[in-house]
């Protein structure tokens, strides 16, 4: 992760705890990350700066559970290894060459997704979400539209309009465990 990338996110989560936290006191914060330990992202990149992620992942949770508030882990969407499904998709011009944007996910969690995981374990107002069913129903086929969107807007976040389309889903998560009662909200 770059410096200007670690500072820009320091910045925001300063901001968050000292003021926008506070001044709206959310019943309910959902984090979400990307996938920064798949194979594919150390063999290209390395896994430089990974030692300490696990230490301020779980500070950072500690920090926003405060007072008893909910936390919605989002676990990382699936890993493009950087492929970009939408370009394919918007330079295809028939079907068939649709059909050749789909991609191939990995199944297995991240060591990250398991440490996640064992955070929700620990703690009573934390709650992990796995999405790549949601994402990707056809897995470990991505395909790059669904619900009548594209899915992905590069080779590693998902559309805003794609995303819009998972909200009942959310919706109905979050009421079917009980989470934001969980809470007194």
């Amino acid at each position: 992760m770059s410096q200007d990338r670690l500072k820009l996110c320091s910045d925001i989560e300063r901001e968050n705890l000292q003021r926008v936290i506070p001044e709206v006191q959310p019943a309910l914060i959902v984090v979400t990350s990307r996938t920064f330990d798949s194979k594919f992202r150390v063999e290209t990149l390395g896994s430089h700066g990974l030692e300490n992620v696990n230490q301020l992942a779980s500070d950072t949770l500690d920090k926003y559970a405060a007072d008893g508030r909910n936390v919605l882990i989002v676990e990382p969407i699936p890993e493009t290894n950087d492929f970009d499904s939408r370009v394919c998709v918007l330079d295809a011009s028939t079907a068939a060459e649709r059909q050749l944007c789909a991609f191939e996910i990995s199944m297995e969690p991240t060591k990250f997704e398991l440490f996640e995981r064992e955070m929700d374990a620990q703690r009573n107002n934390v709650l992990t979400l796995n999405i790549d069913s949601w994402v990707c129903p056809r897995a470990p086929i991505c395909d790059p539209t669904g619900n009548g969107a594209i899915v992905w807007s590069d080779g590693n976040h998902m559309a805003p309009g794609y995303a819009r389309t998972l909200g009942q889903r959310l919706a109905d998560f979050l009421k079917a465990t009980q989470f934001l009662e969980a809470s007194g909200q």
